[in-house]
């Protein structure tokens, strides 16, 4: 890499050879297009040498999912416990990457997408309440027991065998660079899910729902419904957190489809009894003609 850096290097006008960020872009697009070339090999070799670790890891995430764990479960305060889709996605595309760089900022990604859909709800749940109110504050420690819970959700194939490899085969980044740091944040992510036990979790808060029965949805709604005076304004002195605010829009998001789902019923049956009278007419009209014919042909 050193190499061919210098040769492309040299096939640059002089200012742009002495412009350090022009020098980094170049050492970060060499260091992807060989590691890219590289990787079917060198990252199967990893696999192999972490198999077990991925497995350990894999095998806890599977165990921790199909018991429905949540991210207060996890340590996380009640209120913000979530559902953060944006960021599971984008770390489930993280075995489909190849450059390290790419791996690693996915991992930046991933922990930009838990602040900015925490931080919407917190600042959409803040909006509806008086401007003296305080929003609640996101604290640093709150953000491991999030990100345990985007990994249990995305189950991610190679998770020991993928940190290895971007800790070792990437060389352009800084240490203090941004999107090396999430990297440690990762590693101490895993380092704490591998010490949970799911029999010995805490107990789910009440207020978090992975789904909502018949039971649940009815309490939600009188839950909700009792945030509001009947003229519809909203009770400033019952306090609201981001997840009250979810299940604020999934009643409403579930009336909305209730009352759709009444007014095409209502079409569909109004139709029916249309064509019922037209087809009652239509009847009516055939058989006094066929009576009209019959008697036609008998005085014939």
């Amino acid at each position: 890499m050193s190499c061919y850096w210098m040769t492309l290097l040299k096939t640059h006008p002089l200012d742009r050879q002495r412009d350090a960020h022009f020098q980094n872009l170049l050492s970060i697009s060499l260091e992807n297009f060989i590691m890219s070339r590289l990787h079917d090999l060198v990252f199967q070799m990893v696999c192999n040498k972490h198999n077990e670790d991925d497995a350990q890891i894999l095998g806890l995430v599977k165990e921790l999912a199909s018991a429905g764990v949540t991210a207060d479960q996890l340590g996380a305060p009640e209120d913000f416990a979530i559902p953060l889709p944006a960021a599971v996605v984008e770390l489930a595309s993280l075995d489909s990457l190849n450059c390290p760089v790419d791996k690693l900022s996915c991992l930046r990604t991933t922990l930009d997408l838990i602040l900015a859909e925490l931080k919407g709800a917190i600042v959409d749940a803040h909006s509806v309440l008086s401007k003296d109110s305080q929003m609640p504050t996101l604290m640093t420690d709150d953000l491991i027991p999030l990100l345990v819970t985007v990994i249990i959700q995305a189950k991610p194939l190679h998770m020991a065998s993928n940190l290895y490899y971007m800790e070792n085969f990437q060389w352009t980044l800084s240490p203090s660079d941004a999107t090396s740091f999430s990297l440690v944040t990762f590693k101490a992510a895993i380092q704490e899910l591998l010490t949970l036990k799911p029999k010995e979790l805490r107990p789910r808060s009440e207020k978090v729902r992975r789904e909502l029965r018949l039971e649940d949805l009815m309490k939600v709604t009188v839950e909700v419904g009792q945030r509001f005076e009947r003229s519809g304004e909203r009770r400033e002195e019952i306090p609201i957190s981001p997840l009250d605010r979810q299940m604020e829009r999934i009643t409403a998001m579930i009336e909305a489809s209730t009352q759709d789902l009444n007014d095409e019923t209502l079409h569909l049956t109004e139709d029916v009894d249309q064509n019922k009278h037209v087809t009652g007419g239509f009847l009516s009209s055939l058989q006094s003609n066929l009576g009209t014919c019959f008697t036609n042909q008998e005085e014939y």
